[in-house]
């Protein structure tokens, strides 16, 4: 998965603190210099200027062309306004831009928790969002095209939720704890795709076997390489 910074997720951090609201500019500091921006911080301790709009989009951008910045500033960012009361006493005031910040991290794969915390979908909630819920995984691998990592991740889960969205459909239910491999196999029994039960002696037989058996074989290996190199699981492309 890609980090959990674009232009739009800078603004809508920025926009938390106008009129000067929001955490002071000592704390706005201590993040840049988390996330190893300091160096494109424009503020000034003696004129106190700019304003913490403008310094968190110079920041923001730097971070943005910087690799393994954009999390930590979006993050540090994000926990600053928790600790300000942004996500609790103060959140009827910031209601509209939290709403801003969660559809911006959205578009990048990530999502805000209620009580500001910011987390990285790793499963489609099949029970709320259902086939809606699997179109916007289909989105997501298309948003990330540029990371490997996150390609895997992205796709075995989609594989595993479109399973499950099968056999919920035919009334077939996996156990809580079932593995990928089971789902899988689940699946394929009930779409009548087994390849053990393709008579091959009918014209194309033998193709159509060939096909079930690598369908299956793919996204076997699609979970295997995932956990192997996938986002989520440590190691990543």
């Amino acid at each position: 998965m890609g980090e959990p910074i674009s232009n739009g997720i800078i603004g809508a951090l920025a926009n938390f603190t106008q009129g000067g609201s929001g955490p002071e500019h000592r704390k706005l500091t201590q993040v840049f210099a988390s996330c190893g921006c300091s160096d494109a911080d424009p503020f000034d301790e003696i004129t106190r200027t700019p304003n913490k709009v403008e310094r968190i989009i110079a920041v923001g951008r730097a971070a943005l062309r910087r690799p393994n910045a954009g999390r930590k500033f979006t993050e540090g960012l994000i926990d600053q306004f928790r600790i300000s009361n942004v996500f609790g006493s103060e959140r009827q005031f910031y209601e509209n831009s939290i709403k801003i910040l969660t559809d911006e991290l959205k578009h990048v794969g990530w999502s805000l928790t209620s009580d500001g915390h910011l987390q990285l979908p790793d499963k489609i909630d099949l029970e709320t969002g259902g086939r809606p819920a699997l179109e916007e995984q289909i989105n997501r691998l298309r948003r990330n095209e540029e990371d490997p990592g996150a390609l895997l991740g992205t796709a075995k889960d989609t594989i595993e939720s479109a399973c499950k969205l099968v056999l919920k459909d035919n009334h077939r239910y996996p156990g809580a704890n079932a593995s990928f491999s089971a789902i899988l196999a689940q699946t394929f029994e009930v779409l009548d795709m087994k390849a053990g039960g393709v008579d091959t002696e009918q014209p194309g037989g033998k193709s159509l076997r060939t096909i079930y058996s690598s369908s299956q074989k793919i996204a076997g290996e699609i979970n295997n390489l995932r956990n192997a190199q996938g986002s989520g699981h440590g190691r990543t492309l």
